[in-house]
């Protein structure tokens, strides 16, 4: 069975002002976290950007550093770590080597490499062909389960509610006459 628990993502600008204003949607959103009303998804990346700014001498006035790094804390406890398996922003020698064939079996490090080099070098390397070797697998696999999926969907709907005459159409109630305007046409009737 799924967890029931929804998840979310909560990026740095939910994360400052609940600690600016505890009162406000922000704090509530923290509040509710803790309270296990939805499990909170982070990654290394989403854990170093809140720490950065909240260091900032802007933010001293409400949250001093030891603050700071105990909220970054909180939420690295609190929340699943979720690291995002491609080359997309952790260099690829440092993972493990199970992780690393993982990675490079990716189809987004094979779209990201290729980009790099297209961006990099503007050279079209075999990167390039990979990575739509990898979109056109992904679409040739997923294409006809999609396809399928949604025909069940719709002959499982027909079935158990199948497509009857509509009920005629109600007729549109008449706007009370006016005194002074005649109905049958739109002058002011003369009375």
């Amino acid at each position: 069975m799924r967890n029931s628990v929804p998840r979310a993502v909560l990026e740095t600008n939910v994360l400052v002002p609940a600690l600016i204003s505890p009162g406000g949607g922000s704090a509530r959103l923290l509040l509710e976290l803790r309270s296990g009303a939805f499990e909170f998804i982070v990654s290394p990346l989403l854990l170093a950007e809140p720490r950065e700014v909240l260091r900032r001498d802007k933010f001293r006035r409400y949250v001093s550093e030891a603050e700071a790094d105990a909220c970054v804390e909180l939420i690295r406890t609190e929340g699943v770590i979720r690291a995002c398996v491609s080359n997309a922003f952790v260099p690829v020698d440092t993972l493990p080597d199970w992780l690393q064939t993982v990675v490079h079996l990716n189809p987004i490090s094979l779209v990201i490499t290729a980009l790099r080099d297209l961006m990099n070098n503007a050279a079209v390397t075999a990167q390039v062909g990979y990575a739509l070797l990898g979109f056109a697998i992904v679409v040739a696999v997923f294409l006809p389960l999609t396809v399928r999926s949604y025909s069940r969907k719709v002959t499982s709907r027909t079935r158990r509610r199948p497509f009857a005459a509509s009920p005629p159409p109600r007729p549109l109630p008449r706007a009370p006459a006016s005194p002074g305007w005649s109905s049958a046409s739109l002058r002011p009737a003369h009375g």
